[in-house]
């Protein structure tokens, strides 16, 4: 067998558009980070002329139609040229779960109302799932959803959502019927500024700033029938959507670590000590050397995970957990390293590390803590369902 990442013709001019875009931008990522605010608009629309939204996505909805493995080199440029994750969230947000849980769906007319508008960046489009009490434990959530003549009745919250206070449409997974666990689960679209839809401000984050997040309520809110997405009973079926959100983020953990290994590097051969140039020192060179291993293990499982997706577009359930598990520990030791390599001025937010740095703990627990990932991960050596109740 041989395994082979080098990159096409085609890759290598998606590559270099997506440096260009990143590059663009990236003199204003300190300012935006620490506003934690950016031009969302602005970007998306620098994206969408650079060729970078719904990369996976079929044409017909105005997506590009290439693989998972084109998402990974596009995205991993993206993140390590702009040093700044949130470069990156217009070409998840047209390609990760939000989009791919409404193909998927069998609602053909729900899809031709939202999926082309989602796909080309006209709007976005929120994953909401976690709330106040329950995080992973997607089994207990209590969002519920009672079906009336022609719509639905929706009751409870959400938080920590990507894109609240800013998006329009919302893949809200809730419960029907009160039918407990995973079975009971499905997903409705919900529309900001629908009858009993609050959207409030959430909290804020160390890394991944610009972005908006914030938090759903939903009392007695009314939502039309036709927006049903995905019904009780298909759980197993929708959550491989999320597949391409560990593969995502395994992405910006490895581009992450890149970007820091860039730092370390260019800090350690200008910065002298004792007469000589830092990175001359066996504890400097040996520390760098250690880096670059780690994130060459990384770009592995990461590529492996892409390359094995069905038909190009759907990564494989331990493929992808793997990768982002081992990613998101790579990303904090690796930037931790690099910090310390840059001695006072790392502890300072005068250089980019603080910034990388910062991205570790967000990589880490967005689209799954690692507990939870290696628990998907003995499931499938052990070939049984482990109840954590």
């Amino acid at each position: 067998m041989q395994v082979d990442f080098t990159l096409t013709k085609e890759q290598e001019d998606l590559k270099k558009r997506a440096h260009e875009f990143a590059l663009a931008f990236r003199p204003h990522v300190a300012e935006w980070d620490a506003a934690n605010h950016c031009p969302l608009e602005e970007v998306t629309q620098a994206a969408r002329k650079a060729g970078l939204l719904g990369i996976t996505m079929p044409k017909e909805y105005g997506g590009k139609d290439l693989s998972v493995m084109d998402y990974v080199v596009a995205h991993e440029e993206v993140n390590r040229t702009g040093q700044w994750a949130t470069l990156g969230e217009p070409m998840f947000s047209t390609s990760g779960p939000g989009p791919t849980i409404l193909l998927r769906s069998e609602n053909g007319a729900l899809k031709k109302k939202f999926l082309a508008d989602i796909i080309t960046g006209e709007k976005r489009c929120a994953v909401a799932i976690t709330e106040p009490m329950y995080g992973s434990n997607i089994d207990d959530l209590e969002t519920a959803a009672e079906e009336k003549s022609g719509h639905f009745v929706v009751n409870g919250s959400k938080r920590f959502i990507t894109g609240a206070t800013d998006n329009e449409l919302y893949a809200t997974f809730v419960r029907f019927k009160n039918i407990p666990g995973s079975k009971g689960v499905g997903v409705l679209m919900i529309q900001a500024g629908s009858p009993g839809v609050t959207i409030l401000p959430g909290p804020v984050f160390v890394g991944t700033r610009g972005q908006p997040h914030g938090e759903l309520l939903f009392e007695n809110a009314v939502i039309p029938k036709e927006n049903l997405m995905w019904r009780e009973g298909n759980f197993a079926r929708v959550m491989e959507c999320f597949n391409m959100e560990r593969v995502h983020n395994a992405t910006m953990s490895l581009a992450t670590a890149e970007a820091a290994l860039d730092e370390a590097l260019k800090y350690t051969q200008t910065r002298k000590a004792f007469g000589k140039f830092i990175c001359e020192f066996q504890a400097v060179y040996q520390d760098l050397a250690e880096i670059a291993t780690l994130i060459e293990a990384t770009r592995g499982l990461v590529y492996r995970a892409a390359c094995t997706a069905i038909d190009g577009k759907y990564p494989l359930l331990i493929e992808a957990t793997m990768a982002k598990l081992y990613a998101s520990e790579v990303v904090r030791k690796v930037t931790e390293m690099a910090m310390t390599l840059h001695g006072g001025d790392g502890t300072t937010m005068d250089f980019p590390i603080q910034r990388l740095w910062r991205e570790g703990p967000i990589a880490t627990v967005g689209g799954g803590s690692p507990a939870i990932l290696r628990n998907m991960i003995a499931r499938k050596l052990l070939n049984r369902r482990l109840d954590q109740h």
